[in-house]
Formats: structure tokens, C-alpha cells, sequence
């Protein structure tokens, strides 16, 4: 009887081989590189080692052969323990956290490079679920900001931080939907038109903001809100995310994520259309890993020790957010990537992943990461692709989509009943709880039913009127 093996065999011992050959490469040459230069090594041979092939086993786990990228992973693991005095920071827990880190960043990264172009096959009338992912985010806002209202009415300090990750699952959505909804449009026309995508953002965005902003600016002409020029012109401008957050003066302080959404959409759209899918795909792998990078230097090293808050609703430092979820657009795009996500992110995987939200927003409170807005696109595409499962049954309910399809009048009139301060009697009884819920809610479904429907269907009409011009132009552009 042979000894022989098969193909599929020889290909698994050429990568344990690869592997196992490669950790010398990452011990010595770059001890050889780095003593050039008067470096110090900070750790031993055994957590280095123990280090390296956990980040290997967690790549392989991912789907990524280490002998593709062993001599790479040899570099960055000398990059954390080769290192200058400046960059001696790392910590016992950080074997732990990089592995993981290195999985998160190259798995995703693999699989977009690797997914063809788009082939729709799946049209988005309506995703299943999103809606209630809505719900979820504006309940983690609200319940953040009435907690702060309550602990502020009673001179106490609240200890609840939901609320930035409310507006992270909201940056996720956006990101996905409107990608999805770009490239669907591609696939049928040949084209985007800029023209018709900033239509259905002014009929969907302007008239319920304009309305809650007209009551704040009477509110705050006859002196019972404060507010200055700068502020208001930013709120209006879509630039609020860039001027400091002044308490009292908090009735539009949450016009910073919409002023992020706006200026992104700036961005997405005609990037898209110039690079195509490809490029926008490494443009926006590039940009994911820059963003968190800079947050994680610039919030760690650079800003002062006692910076405001508000530094962090600055568009550079939240980006990453946005685009996570533009990845998982493109590349639910290809019916060959849901079915593969489909089969990966089954009903206990998801439970892992939203326990491990779960667990960020323990461990995170009011900071962000990039885990974070890596992990958010993979719970709605769990959701979104079986709407069949638990998970997404529970998210469909007709309840949370009732909140979710109000969501944005929530997050509008929230913020004036659940957390400014207004020191008149007329106001009083819907400045505490139970009257700021109710009045949130009456105020947000009037907004919605008086203001957002008509507006969407009007939106609506008006693209199916454009459809004959988009499709000639179309046929003359081929």
C-alpha cells in the first residue's frame, strides 16, 4: 500500500510548512533591521511565538491561507515587538487583541477583493429587518440621553453610554443601504445620476430637519433655548460636527451625525460613479484602516488629555463607520457572496456577534472603534439575508418596525424632550419622564405621517417620471 497523498493534502502541508519557516524570518531579520537603527526589543521569544501562530490560527479560521500572507504577518508581528521607545505601549492583553484585530481587518479585506462585480439578482423594495435595526439604534439613543436627562434633573451622575453606539448601527445602515441601492441603479441603467440620488436625500432628509429646526429657532428667538449664530448656521449647513458642544445649548448638538451622513453622501455617490466598484473597493479598505488608525492615534496620543467630547463627532474619526457598511454593500451585490454569508452567519453565529456588541459597548462605553464598525454590517447581513431565522423575525415585528420606520422624527425630537432644559412652566410637564416619551413619540409620528410619507411618496412619483429619461439616456450613453 502507497504512502502517497492527494492534492488537497500537499496543499495543507505546503502552508503548515510555509508557516512553521516563515517564524524564523520574523525572529532574525527583523532583529537584524531593527539593531541598525538602535532599537530595543521589548518581549521574550514565547509570547512573541505564542503571539504569531495565534494570529495565524485566526486568519486560517477566517478563510485566509498563512501562505499567502506568512511573510507579511512575519512584519507586522515585528513591527509590535521591533519597535522604537516611542511605540513601547503595548501591554500583557495586547497578545490577545491583535490576533483578533489582524482577523477582523484581513478577512473582510480578502473576501471584498475577491467578490466579483455586481450581478443584482435581489431587488431592495424592501430589506427585511432593517427597520427594526432602526428601532434598536434610536432605543439605545434615547435610552442613553433619558437616563442623562433624569441624572441631571436629580443632580446625579448617569453611568450609561448607548447612545454613540446607537448612531454607530444608524452610520452602518446608511452606509449599506444607500451603497446598495447605488450600484442596484447601476446595474440597470449603466449609470448614477447624481441628479436623482440628491432628490430623494432633500425629500427624505430636509423637511422633517427643517421643520424641528423652525421650532428651536422660535423657541430660541423668544429666549427659552439658547443658541448662537455658529451653531445655527452649522446645524442648517451640515457642518455641526465640527463646532463644540456648549451646554446648555443642546437643542441641534445632534445634528452632528446627521452633518456626517450629509458629507458623506458628498463623497459616495460620485466617487463611486468616477473610480467604479473595484477601485471604490480599495479606496474605501484604504480609508477603513486609515480612520481607525488615526482615532486610535490621534484620541490615545495627540489630543489633550481632558478634550471635549465633542472632538470625537468629527467626520475623520467616525468615518470608518460608513464605509464598513458600503463594504457589505458591494459585496452583497453578487449572489455568489449571500450565499456564502448566508451559510457563515448562521443563528449561533450571530448570537456570538451581537454578544460581542454587546460586550463593546460594555468594555467601549462612549468610545467607538473599528471592531465595532466592522461587526455591525455582519449583524445586518445576517439578518437581511435570512429573514426566515429567529433573529430576524424578532426584528420584524410589527412593533419595532413602527419605531424603526419613525426613527429619524425620533432622533430629531428627542433631543429637545429628553435632554434640553427649558426653564418655563409651559414646558414643564413634558420635560420629565413619563411626559418626555410621550411627547417624543406624539411629536415624531406627527413629523412622519404630516411630513415624511408625503414627502417620500412624492419622491417617489417623481423618480418613476424620471425612469423614461434615465433609461434613453442610458441606451445613448451605450
Amino acid at each position: 500500500m502507497g504512502f502517497g497523498v492527494n492534492s488537497a493534502q500537499r496543499l495543507r502541508l505546503r502552508r503548515v510548512v510555509l508557516l512553521v519557516a516563515s517564524l524564523p524570518v520574523a525572529w532574525f531579520l527583523p532583529a537584524l533591521i531593527t539593531s541598525r537603527f538602535g532599537w530595543s526589543f521589548n518581549v521574550s521569544f514565547f509570547p512573541f511565538t505564542i503571539f504569531y501562530f495565534g494570529a495565524a490560527v485566526a486568519l486560517w479560521t477566517f478563510g485566509v491561507c498563512p501562505d499567502i500572507l506568512a511573510l507579511p504577518l512575519a512584519f507586522a508581528a515585528a513591527f509590535f515587538y521591533f519597535s522604537p521607545a516611542d511605540f513601547a505601549f503595548l501591554h500583557s492583553r495586547d497578545f490577545l487583541r491583535i490576533p483578533l484585530i489582524l482577523a477582523l481587518l484581513v478577512a473582510p479585506i480578502r473576501m471584498v477583493w475577491r467578490t466579483p462585480g455586481p450581478a443584482v439578482s435581489w431587488k431592495s423594495a424592501y430589506l427585511p429587518s432593517l427597520d427594526g435595526w432602526r428601532a434598536i439604534a434610536i432605543l439605545l439613543v434615547m435610552i442613553d440621553h433619558l437616563v442623562r436627562g433624569i441624572a441631571d434633573q436629580s443632580h446625579r451622575t448617569a453611568n450609561v453610554h448607548l447612545g454613540q453606539h446607537g448612531v454607530n448601527i444608524f452610520f452602518g445602515i446608511s452606509g449599506f443601504l444607500i451603497t446598495w441601492k447605488l450600484l442596484e441603479e447601476y446595474s440597470q441603467t449603466k449609470t448614477i445620476s447624481l441628479f436623482g440620488f440628491y432628490r430623494r436625500r432633500i425629500y427624505r432628509i430636509f423637511p422633517a430637519a427643517l421643520a424641528y429646526l423652525s421650532v428651536m429657532g422660535i423657541l430660541c428667538a423668544v429666549g427659552f433655548l439658547p443658541t448662537t449664530r455658529l451653531e445655527l448656521a452649522s446645524t442648517v449647513l451640515y457642518f455641526r460636527n465640527f463646532v463644540p458642544v456648549i451646554w446648555p445649548s443642546f437643542s441641534n448638538a445632534h445634528f452632528w451625525s446627521l452633518s456626517i451622513e450629509e458629507q458623506f453622501y458628498l463623497f459616495l455617490p460620485a466617487t463611486l460613479l468616477l473610480l467604479g466598484v473595484r477601485r471604490f473597493r480599495v479606496l474605501s479598505i484604504a480609508m477603513i484602516i486609515l480612520c481607525g488608525a488615526w482615532r486610535w492615534y490621534y484620541l490615545g496620543f495627540f489630543a489633550p488629555a481632558n478634550y471635549p467630547f465633542s472632538l470625537r463627532y468629527r467626520t475623520d474619526l467616525r468615518l470608518d463607520g460608513l464605509l464598513c457598511g458600503c463594504l457589505m454593500g458591494m459585496m452583497l451585490q453578487n449572489e455568489e457572496a449571500r450565499r456564502w454569508f448566508r451559510k457563515v452567519l448562521t443563528t449561533p453565529v450571530w448570537i456570538g456577534l451581537a454578544l460581542s456588541f454587546c460586550g463593546i459597548i460594555y468594555w467601549l462605553q462612549d468610545r467607538t472603534s473599528l471592531a465595532e464598525s466592522l461587526l455591525i454590517p455582519l449583524l445586518l447581513a445576517a439578518t437581511v439575508l435570512a429573514p426566515e431565522r429567529v433573529p430576524a423575525r424578532l426584528l420584524d415585528s410589527k412593533l419595532l418596525r413602527w419605531v424603526g420606520k419613525i426613527s429619524y422624527s425620533l432622533y430629531l425630537w428627542q433631543q429637545f424632550f429628553l435632554l434640553c432644559p427649558v426653564d418655563a412652566w409651559l414646558f414643564r410637564p413634558v420635560q420629565h419622564f413619563p411626559g418626555n416619551l410621550i411627547a417624543t413619540f406624539v411629536c415624531a409620528a406627527a413629523s412622519y405621517y404630516l411630513l415624511e410619507r408625503p414627502m417620500l411618496r412624492r419622491a417617489h412619483a417623481t423618480a418613476i417620471e424620471a425612469q423614461p429619461v434615465l433609461r434613453a439616456a442610458a441606451a445613448a450613453a451605450g
